[in-house]
């Protein structure tokens, strides 16, 4: 699946990756534009951080269990047509970091 920003690629992510099936309306999302300034250090590593444009489109999912807080997101281009990096964390400790594209 190429697009990740969308909910059926976190489903398709959390299935594969740690044998967690979602049901789409326990799944938060949201998109925002955001400077790379305001991208906040310790979440995202400096070597993603190296390859983003000034301005990022960041896109979330957000799963809650009564134990745990899992976030998912996206960061692209504003325009959607280049994903730079994906990055899933699980009660604020990053699990899995990907390298999308890089279209540069």
């Amino acid at each position: 699946m190429s697009c990740y920003y969308h909910v059926e690629y976190f489903l398709e992510f959390m299935s594969s990756k740690f044998q967690i099936d979602i049901n789409e309306k326990q799944v938060a999302q949201e998109s925002i534009l955001l400077y790379k300034e305001e991208l906040e250090e310790g979440i995202i590593s400096e070597r993603l951080l190296d390859i983003i444009p000034e301005v990022v489109l960041v896109h979330t999912c957000i799963y809650n269990t009564l134990k745990n807080e899992w976030m998912f997101f996206v960061v692209s281009d504003y325009d959607k047509k280049n994903s730079f990096f994906l990055v899933c964390m699980k009660d604020g400790e990053t699990l899995y970091e990907e390298i999308l594209k890089l279209d540069r």
